[in-house]
C-alpha cells in the first residue's frame, strides 16, 4: 500500500490540490451568495421603514398641496411640511450611509437617489433645504449625498 502511494504522489498531490481549490471556489460563492441575501433583505427592511416615515411625515401635518403650492398653504402648514420632509431627508441620509458601507445593491441605491431628488421639484422643499445648508444646520455627509445622488 506505502508502495502504490509512492507511486502515485503526484496524481495525489494534484488531485488534493484541485479538490483544495474547488473548496475555496465553493466558499466565495457561498459568501458572495449570502451577502446578496443580506443586501436584498435589507432593501426589503428599508422599503417598509420608509413607508412608515412617510406615513408619520404626514400623520405629523405634512400637507402634499404645500409641496405642489407654497401660495396655498398657511405658515404653520408649511412649518409642518418642512419638519415631515427633515424627516425623510434624515430616511434618506442612513440609507446613503447603507449604499456607502455596501449594504444595498446600485440599483436600489439609485432608486432611493430618484426618490430623494424627486422632493427638489418642490419650491418649499429647495427653499427648506438651502435655508438649513445656509444655517449650517446640514454636515458635509448630508450636503455630498445631494451632490452625489442628484448630478
Amino acid at each position: 500500500m506505502w508502495a502504490c502511494l509512492k507511486r502515485n504522489s503526484d496524481q495525489i498531490t494534484a488531485l488534493a490540490s484541485i479538490a483544495g481549490v474547488v473548496g475555496i471556489l465553493l466558499t466565495f460563492w457561498q459568501v458572495w451568495s449570502a451577502s446578496d441575501q443580506l443586501r436584498s433583505s435589507n432593501e426589503y427592511g428599508i422599503r417598509k421603514d420608509l413607508r412608515e416615515v412617510v406615513a408619520t411625515a404626514f400623520e405629523g401635518g405634512m400637507n402634499s398641496e404645500c409641496l405642489r403650492n407654497l401660495s396655498n398653504c398657511s405658515t404653520e402648514d408649511q412649518a409642518k411640511t418642512k419638519r415631515g420632509v427633515g424627516l425623510i431627508f434624515n430616511f434618506h441620509q442612513s440609507v446613503f450611509g447603507q449604499a456607502k458601507a455596501g449594504g444595498v445593491s446600485k440599483q436600489f441605491e439609485s432608486e432611493m437617489a430618484r426618490d430623494f431628488c424627486n422632493w427638489f421639484q418642490s419650491e418649499l422643499v429647495r427653499n427648506y433645504w438651502d435655508a438649513q445648508v445656509k444655517a449650517e444646520l446640514y454636515d458635509e455627509n448630508r450636503v455630498t449625498m445631494r451632490k452625489e445622488w442628484c448630478i
